[in-house]
């Protein structure tokens, strides 16, 4: 599943303040995107195919 979202002025401050050194994949956010108000991702379980709901879960989807 491709998921696209428009991030909040807040949402991408949120993302800029991650400490890097905590993630699996050590890049900033202002490498990961282009522009910073989109976000564009793939989904993919590998466990039964399920598919994300947005803005659910203990992240805020």
């Amino acid at each position: 599943s491709l998921f696209i979202r428009h991030r909040t002025p807040s949402e991408i401050s949120t993302e800029r303040s991650v400490a890097v050194s905590t993630l699996r994949d050590p890049q900033p956010d202002e490498v990961r995107v282009q522009k910073p108000e989109w976000l564009i991702v793939i989904g993919v379980c590998t466990h039964l195919g399920c598919v994300p709901i947005a803005n659910a879960g203990d992240f805020g989807g």
